[in-house]
């Protein structure tokens, strides 16, 4: 791994990091809620990918 990496580069790195975080404490905070609540965050996030 170079050391020498452009600083937008590392700036996407942080930025799929911090999603990547708080795509986990959406995942927790999911898991205390209700099935029908789950359910339809599922449904809105398949809705963006596409």
């Amino acid at each position: 791994m170079k050391t020498a990496k452009n600083s937008s580069t590392q700036k996407n790195e942080q930025l799929k990091n911090l999603i990547g975080f708080l795509d986990i404490l959406v995942q927790i905070d999911l898991m205390r809620k209700p099935i029908g609540a789950k359910q339809q965050f599922l449904t809105v996030n398949k809705d963006k990918d596409n």
